[in-house]
C-alpha cells in the first residue's frame, strides 16, 4: 500500500531539506521517521547506535592481537632454546662473524700474556667450569686467559643453534696436539677449536677469512685439554690431498656429513 504525502500533517524534512516525493511506502516512512529522530552532532550528522557493528570490530581486533602475540611468543621461544633447525644465510653470516671475532679476542689475549712474559707452558685457559687447570700457571693468575689479572678475556659457550646436533652447548676446545702445515715448525700448535658447526656457518667463516670453500680434512681426534703441556703430535691440518688449509691460521675445515670445525692458531711453534 502507498501513502500520499499530502495526507501527512506538514511536509517531512530531513536535515532541513524537504522531501518532494508524493508517495512513500510504509517501510520507507518508518525509515524516515527513525532517521529524523536519531541524535545529531553539531554538524548535523546522525550519531545513532551502531553498537553491534562496533562490538564486532572490537572482537575482531582482540582476536587478531591474541593470534599475533601467540606467534611472537613461539618465535622468541624457538630463538632462545635453539630448537629451530632452520638457519638462514644472514644468520649464518652473523654466527660466522661472532665466531671469528671471539677467536681474535682469545688470540689477542694470549699474545698479551706472552708480551707480559708468560711462557706458553704457563698459559691457563681455566674458566668457571673448572676446566683447563694448568699447574705451571702463576698463582696470581697473571697468565690466565679468562681472568682480569691475566688476559681479561670473557669465557663464552657457543650457541646451541650453531651446531649440527643441538642438545648440548659446546664449549671452545683448547688443544696442543695438532700442527698446521706451513705454520711455524713441525711441532704442534696451541689451537682453539669449535667443532660440530653447521656447514653453512663454516662456509661463511671461510668466505670472511680466506675466500675459499671449506676443504675436507680428516684429523685424528684431539683428546687432551691444554694444561701447559704438548702431547705427542696427533695429526696435521692441511696435509690431506687437495686441502686448502696449509699455511692458514684461521679457517673452518669440512668434517663431512654437513658439519665443520673452526680453528684458530693461538701460538705457532
Amino acid at each position: 500500500m502507498k501513502l500520499n504525502l499530502s495526507s501527512l500533517p506538514g511536509t517531512l524534512k530531513q536535515s532541513g531539506t524537504a522531501i518532494y516525493s508524493n508517495t512513500v511506502t510504509p517501510h520507507v516512512l518508518r525509515g524516515l521517521r527513525q532517521n529524523m529522530n536519531r541524535p545529531r552532532n553539531k554538524y548535523g550528522v546522525t550519531t545513532g547506535d551502531d553498537s553491534h557493528t562496533e562490538n564486532g570490530n572490537v572482537f575482531f581486533y582482540i582476536l587478531l592481537a591474541i593470534v599475533l602475540l601467540a606467534a611472537l611468543t613461539y618465535a622468541v621461544s624457538n630463538d632462545r632454546d635453539g630448537s629451530t633447525n632452520i638457519f638462514t644465510d644472514e644468520q649464518a653470516k652473523i654466527a660466522a662473524q661472532e665466531i671469528i671475532e671471539y677467536g681474535s679476542i682469545i688470540a689477542n689475549a694470549v699474545n698479551k700474556l706472552q708480551l707480559r712474559g708468560c711462557l706458553d707452558t704457563e698459559i691457563s685457559f681455566e674458566n668457571q667450569l673448572g676446566n683447563y687447570t694448568n699447574a705451571s700457571a702463576p698463582a696470581d693468575k697473571s697468565c690466565h686467559v679468562f681472568d682480569l689479572a691475566g688476559g681479561g678475556a670473557l669465557w663464552k659457550q657457543s650457541s646451541d643453534a650453531w651446531r649440527t646436533t643441538p642438545g648440548n652447548v659446546w664449549t671452545p676446545w683448547f688443544n696442543g696436539e695438532t700442527s698446521v702445515v706451513n705454520v711455524g715448525s713441525s711441532e704442534s700448535e696451541l689451537t682453539l677449536y669449535l667443532p660440530q658447526l653447521k656447514y653453512i656457518i663454516c662456509e661463511k667463516i671461510n668466505e670472511s677469512v680466506n675466500g675459499v670453500s671449506p676443504s675436507p680434512e680428516t684429523i685424528t681426534a684431539q683428546t687432551v685439554a691444554f694444561d701447559g703441556t704438548y702431547p705427542n703430535l696427533a695429526d696435521d691440518i692441511g696435509d690431506d690431498a687437495g686441502n686448502v688449509h696449509a699455511g692458514v691460521t684461521t679457517a673452518c675445515k669440512d668434517d663431512g656429513g654437513g658439519a665443520g670445525t673452526y680453528y684458530q692458531v693461538l701460538i705457532a711453534r
